[in-house]
């Protein structure tokens, strides 16, 4: 096997480093913008960090959105699609491994 330099293992760390900041930051983004009021939100010099975090954005989406409700309809389906798919496969399965092979 042929052994890494120590240089060719420090640039693949900080290449790796950067390509995770890359994937990171979409959601740091998503996840400080969600503790910014609405006009800290529109305004034209945008930070990351939140001036004044608040939870108001998720007190709204709970009580005003109804986000719970569809959060327990996807439950709902998730689930009853999953009981579903073990009906059907389970005797399929058994089936499948009963039968003789003519390969």
């Amino acid at each position: 096997m042929k052994k890494r330099s120590v240089a060719a293992k420090t640039v693949m760390m900080a290449l790796l480093i950067m390509y995770l900041v890359f994937l990171a930051f979409p959601l740091v983004w998503l996840v400080s913008t969600s503790f910014k009021t609405p006009s800290e939100i529109f305004s034209e010099h945008s930070t990351i960090i939140p001036r004044r975090p608040t939870t108001e954005n998720y007190r709204s989406a709970v009580v005003d959105r109804g986000v719970l409700k569809g959060a327990l309809n996807t439950l709902k389906v998730s689930a009853f699609s999953a009981i579903l798919t073990l009906i059907v496969a389970t005797p399929t399965s058994y089936f499948l491994a009963r039968r003789q092979s003519g390969l």
